[in-house]
Protein backbone atom coordinates (compact mmCIF):
# COMPACT_ATOMS: atom_id res chain seq x y z
CA UNK A 1 0.00 0.00 0.00
CA UNK A 2 2.91 2.37 0.58
CA UNK A 3 3.87 2.79 -2.89
CA UNK A 4 0.31 3.51 -4.16
CA UNK A 5 0.48 5.86 -1.36
CA UNK A 6 3.77 7.66 -3.14
CA UNK A 7 2.25 7.21 -6.51
CA UNK A 8 -0.84 9.24 -5.60
CA UNK A 9 1.26 11.85 -3.78
CA UNK A 10 3.73 12.27 -6.82
CA UNK A 11 0.75 12.54 -9.21
CA UNK A 12 -1.03 15.32 -6.68
CA UNK A 13 2.35 17.55 -6.77
CA UNK A 14 2.85 17.07 -10.27
CA UNK A 15 -0.42 18.32 -10.74
CA UNK A 16 0.09 21.07 -8.18
CA UNK A 17 2.95 22.52 -9.78
CA UNK A 18 0.91 22.43 -13.14
CA UNK A 19 -2.19 24.18 -11.47
CA UNK A 20 -4.17 20.73 -12.13
CA UNK A 21 -5.45 19.87 -9.16
CA UNK A 22 -8.96 21.15 -9.41
CA UNK A 23 -9.48 18.12 -12.17
CA UNK A 24 -8.82 15.35 -9.40
CA UNK A 25 -10.66 17.38 -6.46
CA UNK A 26 -12.37 19.36 -7.91
CA UNK A 27 -13.49 23.35 -7.14
CA UNK A 28 -11.74 23.05 -3.53
CA UNK A 29 -8.14 23.57 -5.46
CA UNK A 30 -9.14 26.34 -8.00
CA UNK A 31 -7.13 29.25 -6.27
CA UNK A 32 -4.48 27.29 -5.85
CA UNK A 33 -4.59 26.47 -9.19
CA UNK A 34 -4.95 29.55 -10.42
CA UNK A 35 -2.19 30.52 -8.34
CA UNK A 36 0.47 27.78 -9.41
CA UNK A 37 -0.83 28.86 -13.14
CA UNK A 38 0.28 32.11 -12.54
CA UNK A 39 3.78 31.10 -11.22
CA UNK A 40 4.47 28.70 -14.31
CA UNK A 41 6.27 26.06 -13.11
CA UNK A 42 4.80 23.55 -15.67
CA UNK A 43 5.58 26.06 -18.54
CA UNK A 44 9.40 26.28 -17.07
CA UNK A 45 9.66 22.80 -16.53
CA UNK A 46 8.44 22.48 -20.50
CA UNK A 47 11.26 24.33 -21.49
CA UNK A 48 13.61 23.22 -19.64
CA UNK A 49 13.19 19.98 -21.04
CA UNK A 50 12.63 21.39 -24.67
CA UNK A 51 16.36 22.69 -23.80
CA UNK A 52 17.90 19.65 -22.97
CA UNK A 53 16.08 17.69 -26.08
CA UNK A 54 16.87 20.17 -28.27
CA UNK A 55 21.21 20.03 -27.02
CA UNK A 56 21.24 15.98 -26.40
CA UNK A 57 22.99 15.54 -29.09
CA UNK A 58 25.57 18.19 -28.52
CA UNK A 59 25.73 18.08 -24.84
CA UNK A 60 26.49 14.94 -23.32
CA UNK A 61 25.35 16.13 -19.78
CA UNK A 62 21.56 16.55 -21.39
CA UNK A 63 22.08 13.90 -22.85
CA UNK A 64 22.95 11.68 -19.99
CA UNK A 65 20.26 13.54 -18.16
CA UNK A 66 17.57 12.48 -20.70
CA UNK A 67 18.32 8.73 -20.74
CA UNK A 68 18.02 8.80 -16.78
CA UNK A 69 14.90 10.15 -16.58
CA UNK A 70 13.59 8.18 -19.45
CA UNK A 71 14.64 5.00 -17.80
CA UNK A 72 13.16 6.55 -14.57
CA UNK A 73 10.69 3.79 -12.95
CA UNK A 74 8.05 5.98 -11.72
CA UNK A 75 8.33 7.77 -15.13
CA UNK A 76 7.87 4.19 -16.59
CA UNK A 77 4.95 3.49 -14.20
CA UNK A 78 2.48 7.10 -14.74
CA UNK A 79 2.88 6.10 -18.52
CA UNK A 80 1.55 3.13 -18.70
CA UNK A 81 -2.10 1.79 -19.04
CA UNK A 82 -3.77 1.32 -16.18
CA UNK A 83 -4.64 -2.46 -15.18
CA UNK A 84 -6.00 -3.54 -12.08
Amino acid sequence: MHAKDRLFQMVIQNRLAAGRVSEIVGGYANSSDKMYRTIGLNRAAQTSMDWFIENAAVCPEAQYALISWKAGGWHQLLHRPYDE
